[in-house]
């Protein structure tokens, strides 16, 4: 971010124009970047503005000047190295004699977003041209209808700095962070390994230690310990046991937590439980799916017993009752209606059960965002069905269409003279759419 001053009346004052002042606070400076053209020099908000001054540049943000009058580039520099113990050094940038100082900010901003310079500025026009343009302001009312007294540009001024100063807290904080996440998964992975190396050092079979090689977690390696040969019954494997002293180290605090959560020491059964649940865990996504399903295909069945209630026509319960979705359910409850807004019992009844709580499930079907259903959301969804039937049915009908014209080449080819009837296929189709030494100036 770069921070842009303007001079005189906001950072400075020369003797002569501080009756135009309020009651701003104001220091005799010790340099007179005007060489004495105008009886002196005042330094505003000295001590506020040095901190501020300070705070920026050690975020690593930029200082940039604009001033209407004469002050030149090295009586800035040789200002703030008295005034306020402060080397700009040589690279900051530096415009004099400026009256149209939202092209001078086009300048300094180069290839940086117009939000990341701030113009800070005691001239209004100067603020809201800079405004319009896109560029940050801060107005510096030094003027006498200020009543704050220049504390509330100050106050600006210093929020968007401390806005500044935590950004690079928090990046800073996040890195370390993500850094000692890593330190910590690398220290776990390597404890994982040393604890199956341990317990591959026992007397097992190949097949046994080959399995343990291929433990990723410590879900897996549960499971394994859990499991013994046929007839087999005692109630602790040496692997098991070994993996039991192991865990009930603290030095693997972690993974006994992980298992006995409790933090009392671990058993056998602490392991094979862990390993059920790891199990679970894995068949949860599952096992939500088909309870959906099943919730869903509930759902339909009982709107369909509710509408078959209706004093309705008995084709169309029937046609209901054979409804095997719901696109088929929308399509026999429209049937026969031709007009949308109908007032027809079952479509009120259908769009009612629809949007009860507990047919969500059918709602998101339709609506796909679970939201109100409504009687053209039906017809939709009852055409979809229409134009998936009517597909089927022309691929159908050029399935039969084919084998029919492979029958008759047969046939052509046995029976050449004794053809009496042309055969005729029948294809459908649907089609849709220069200045004085030193001048002040305030603007």
């Amino acid at each position: 971010m770069i921070f842009t001053f303007d001079l005189d009346e906001t950072l400075l004052c020369n003797n002569q124009g501080l009756l135009s002042l309020n009651a701003v606070e104001r220091t005799p400076s010790n340099y007179d970047p005007y060489q004495g053209a105008f009886s002196g020099c005042h330094t505003l908000q000295k001590e506020k503005t040095k901190k501020i001054m300070q705070d920026i540049l050690k975020n690593g943000d930029e200082i940039a000047f604009i001033t209407a009058g004469s002050i030149k580039k090295s009586e800035i520099k040789q200002f703030f190295q008295i005034e306020y113990s402060i080397d700009l050094g040589n690279d900051f940038q530096h415009y004099y004699n400026t009256r149209d100082k939202t092209s001078a900010l086009i300048e300094i901003a180069g290839e940086n977003c117009y939000t990341n310079i701030v113009l800070i500025d005691n001239y209004s026009p100067h603020i809201e041209s800079a405004d319009t343009a896109g560029f940050k302001t801060i107005y510096a009312d030094n003027n006498k209808n200020d009543l704050t007294n220049g504390t509330h540009y100050i106050q600006q001024l210093e929020e968007i700095i401390a806005e500044r100063t935590i950004k690079p807290y928090y990046k800073q904080a996040e890195e370390n962070l993500a850094a000692a996440i890593r330190k910590r998964e690398l220290e776990h992975k390597i404890a994982f390994l040393t604890i199956i190396e341990k317990i591959k050092e026992l007397d097992l079979l190949t097949s046994r230690k080959l399995s343990l090689t291929c433990c990723y977690t410590l879900g897996e390696l549960c499971k394994i310990i859990s499991e013994r040969e046929p007839y087999d019954f005692k109630a602790i494997t040496p692997e098991g046991d070994m993996l039991i002293k192991i865990l009930n180290d603290y030095k693997n605090y972690h993974f006994k937590r992980k298992i006995s959560p409790h933090d009392k020491p671990v058993h056998m059964g602490d392991i094979r439980r862990y390993a059920l649940s790891q199990v679970k865990d894995e068949n949860k996504q599952t096992f939500s799916a088909q309870n959906s399903e099943k919730e869903k295909a509930e759902a339909f069945l009982k709107v369909k017993e509710t509408l078959k209630t209706l004093d309705i026509e008995e084709s169309k319960k029937s046609a209901i009752d054979k409804a095997q979705t719901l696109p088929n359910l929308c399509a026999a409850v429209l049937e026969k209606v031709k007009d949308l807004k109908s007032t027809a019992p079952e479509i009120n009844q259908l769009v009612e059960l629809l949007n009860h709580h507990s047919h969500y499930l059918l709602r998101i079907e339709i609506t796909k965002i679970n939201a109100a259903v409504c009687e053209e959301d039906l017809w939709k969804h009852a055409k979809y069905e229409e134009e998936s039937s009517s597909q089927y049915f022309l691929i159908s009908s050029q399935d039969d269409k084919n084998i029919k014209n492979q029958s008759q080449e047969k046939s052509d080819s046995k029976e050449p003279s004794s053809l009496m009837f042309q055969h005729h296929s029948v294809s459908s189709g649907a089609g849709v759419s220069n200045s004085p030494a030193h001048t002040p100036n305030n603007q």
